[in-house]
């Protein structure tokens, strides 16, 4: 399967704009992706919880899982909001559809070059935990390959031909989720 195959896999869930560059609608892809994991949840249990050892039958597991899941969650959604605040500052667009006019690369953009991405997943992973859904744990691995395959890459090769040689000093510098070039 090709990248553009799979970019057409995902439409409904994506916008493109005039550069042929797909962006995923966050809020909805959420909705998607945890609504996948509850129904699976229900009608596929797992024979073995991921969760079985941490929710002890007095409570205190769960409570753990939750808070940690909710500090996760909570991070996820401050990294994703520091991307958007860090492109307003720029008067980057930050509409997909509309064109790159800026390459931002300070603030949350000198650690990650995908903040938003990263912030979306992380926040999902806390939600994982808070409501200890194994199947959403097992999504986010091919929930991260295909917005890597069929997001990311297509968007990095945009922005390398718009901002050429800057932009290749950025992506020599700062990784693409954090620790992770």
């Amino acid at each position: 399967m090709t990248v553009r195959q799979i970019q057409e896999a995902i439409r409904v869930d994506t916008v493109e704009n005039d550069h042929g560059v797909m962006f995923p609608r966050l809020i909805p892809a959420s909705v998607l992706v945890v609504f996948l994991a509850g129904l699976l949840q229900w009608m596929l249990p797992l024979p073995r919880s991921l969760f079985t050892d941490s929710a002890s039958a007095d409570g205190v597991g769960v409570v753990c899982l939750f808070s940690l899941g909710a500090l996760l969650a909570a991070a996820g959604i401050a990294i994703s909001f520091a991307g958007y605040r860090a492109l307003r500052r720029h008067r980057a667009e930050v509409e997909p559809r509309q064109p790159v006019t800026v390459l931002v690369t300070d603030g949350i953009f000198a650690w990650t070059r995908n903040p938003c991405y990263l912030g979306w997943l992380v926040a999902l992973f806390g939600l994982a935990l808070m409501l200890m859904l194994d199947w959403l744990l097992i999504l986010l691995v091919p929930t991260l390959i295909l917005l890597n395959v069929a997001v990311v890459r297509s968007e990095e090769r945009h922005l390398l031909k718009r901002f050429g040689e800057s932009y290749e000093v950025y992506l020599r510098r700062v990784p693409r989720y954090w620790f992770i070039h």
